[in-house]
């Protein structure tokens, strides 16, 4: 592996453990990936959480898959959904989409059950 590749988390490490909010959506992207570092789904939820509470749409989206997923942290719908809507809230793209089709699916299963039950 480069240097660079090697030296990379603990350089970002050391930015998100400062004031630097941008850098710690990073920090959790490569606790969740693997890259750079053992793959670790509770450090990349501290780093989103970091992040999220600070309004990074990024971080808020991924801390809400996190939470959806059960990796990381206990899983948990409803915190799920509150940072995946904060993040759509901002305009990001993949948080929105997340939405829509969440919101679609209600709709498709609502119709299938009243179809079931109207014989």
């Amino acid at each position: 592996m480069p240097r660079d590749e090697i030296d990379a988390p603990r350089w970002i490490e050391t930015a998100a453990n400062g004031v630097d909010a941008e850098n710690q959506p990073r920090m959790g992207w490569q606790a969740a990936e693997g890259y750079g570092m053992p793959q670790d789904f509770e450090q990349a939820a501290y780093w989103f959480q970091r992040a999220a509470e600070k309004g990074r749409a990024e971080a808020e989206y991924q801390l809400g898959r996190l939470y959806a997923q059960g990796h990381g942290l206990p899983h948990d719908e409803k915190e799920a959904a509150k940072w995946v809507e904060e993040a759509a809230s901002q305009g990001h793209a993949l948080a929105q989409a997340r939405l829509g089709m969440a919101t679609r699916m209600k709709e498709v299963w609502s119709r299938i059950r009243r179809r079931a039950t109207s014989g």
